[in-house]
């Protein structure tokens, strides 16, 4: 048997050593690697923390302004509730003013045709120019005559019939039962220049 070479006996010396010394280095890269790995999840997951509450922050905006706007949409509707009663009360008081018009126009021309109906019985029945008879100058005269002896005046005897005379006419139409209407129509001059009234007054 052949004796060991002294080099080989201080390889061996030496392989413990460095393999000793690999493994060391080997388990230092992979400590450091691992390190870097949970590094760079911890920035991923640190990325993914920030993403995500800025996700909830802009949850809770889009949160706020969706209440906003139901709190928009409700008062409109109150506004258009408030709108659609006053619109409501316009519209009664519109309706009541047009039947109170309506009802005064209706008294109006009620009014009206009983004012003609009254001036055209009253001019028919008292004019005498309706009836074709209007009394001449001496007619005027004689009823004048007759009215300040009856103590209907104070009056000018002229033939002309004035505001004196019509009044005068009104009082005697008023005192014997005559129509009122302070013209000197066919009935009033016929009483006044009677002859029996004539003779009287002498």
């Amino acid at each position: 048997m052949m004796p060991r070479h002294p080099h080989a006996r201080s390889l061996n010396h030496l392989a413990l050593p460095i393999t000793l010394a690999l493994a060391a280095v080997s388990g230092w890269g992979l400590l450091f690697a691992s390190r870097q790995s949970a590094a760079e999840f911890e920035e991923h997951l640190r990325g993914q923390a920030s993403s995500l509450h800025q996700r909830q922050m802009e949850l809770l905006d889009e949160r706020a302004q969706m209440k906003a706007a139901v709190a928009n949409i409700e008062k409109l509707r109150s506004e258009i509730a408030a709108l659609r009663q006053e619109q409501k009360s316009l519209k009664q008081a519109r309706d009541q003013a047009q039947a109170e018009l309506a009802r005064v126009q209706a008294e109006r021309e009620a009014v009206r045709d009983r004012s003609s109906q009254t001036q055209s019985a009253g001019g028919g029945a008292a004019s005498p120019t309706a009836h074709g008879v209007e009394p001449d100058h001496a007619s005027i005269v004689a009823a004048q005559s007759a009215l300040m002896k009856l103590g209907y005046g104070p009056l000018v005897v002229d033939g002309i019939v004035g505001p004196s005379t019509r009044q005068a006419i009104e009082d005697y139409q008023h005192d014997h039962g005559l129509r009122v209407i302070s013209e000197l129509d066919p009935s009033t001059l016929s009483q006044l220049t009677a002859p029996d009234k004539t003779a009287t007054l002498e």
